[in-house]
């Protein structure tokens, strides 16, 4: 081999290994390229999860606060500037606030307890005058009940009585009419008790009721059940209306909405005028 080709050779030679070098090199660049990249995703993700746990313990304390600290706190305060400003009130002017500051129970209205009374009368007929009657108040036993029929030989009507009344007699529910007054008297009593009887009442049958004004005998001519009703289309005459509840059945207990009826008009009496 020329001392020439030796030289070619050599050059070549020392550029394929610088090649290789250079080709090392960058295979190392990119591996340590790799590794930092990796290095550096890991440190990202283990910050990022750490801070988002941090966030949700914050937000946790927060929604805590909002939900009971702050409420509270502002209560606190809330009740500790009124106690100052009544405190204050007091001290500059105590009279202006018990002059001006009440703290009143509520009034209720109270009637007299119900008690039957003696009912005693023989005015049978003749005229009687509204304004030598005296009329009843709430709970007042102005009247008694009496029909053979209702198996008992009185029954104390209350006016306008309460459920203590209904307890010891029937009890008149309308305010705009007497017995032996022009109008409808509406009465009830308890199934259980006065009017227990009532549906035995029949169409004919007479019914006595006594005040203080006088004696009043009414003639059934109707009765039946029906339901519960406030109003009644009975003329201009005198009328009673007596009714107590009907029950599905003795067992159950169960109310009905349905009553038992019974009216009758004035047939025999004084005349009541005005």
């Amino acid at each position: 081999m020329s001392r020439k080709e030796r030289w070619k050779q050599k050059q070549r030679q020392q550029v394929k290994e610088k090649m290789d070098k250079s080709v090392r090199a960058a295979q190392i660049y990119n591996e340590l390229t790799r590794q930092n990249e990796a290095r550096i995703n890991a440190s990202y993700h283990h910050y990022h999860s750490a801070f988002s746990a941090k966030a949700s313990k914050e937000q946790i304390l927060q929604r805590l606060k909002s939900c009971f600290y702050y409420p509270l706190a502002y209560a606190g305060a809330l009740m500790l500037v009124t106690v100052l400003i009544v405190g204050i009130i007091g001290l500059i002017n105590i009279d202006w606030v018990r002059e001006n500051i009440t703290f009143k129970k509520p009034v209720f209205e109270e009637y007299d307890q119900a008690q039957v009374v003696p009912i005693e009368c023989d005015i049978t007929g003749g005229i009687v005058s509204k304004s030598n009657v005296l009329l009843p108040e709430r709970n007042d036993n102005y009247a008694k009940i009496l029909c053979d029929k209702l198996g008992r030989l009185e029954i104390s009507v209350f006016y306008r009585g309460n459920n203590e009344a209904a307890k010891i007699g029937a009890v008149q529910e309308n305010t705009d009419t007497y017995f032996g007054f022009s109008g409808c008297t509406l009465v009830y009593a308890y199934h259980t008790t006065y009017f227990k009887n009532l549906s035995d009442v029949a169409v004919g049958d007479k019914i006595t009721v006594m005040t203080s004004y006088g004696v009043f005998v009414y003639k059934v001519y109707k009765t039946g059940i029906e339901e519960r009703k406030t109003s009644f289309d009975v003329g201009e005459e005198s009328t009673i209306v007596l009714y107590t509840d009907e029950y599905s059945g003795v067992a159950s207990g169960k109310k009905s909405t349905r009553c038992c009826y019974v009216y009758a008009n004035l047939i025999d009496g004084p005349t009541v005028t005005d």
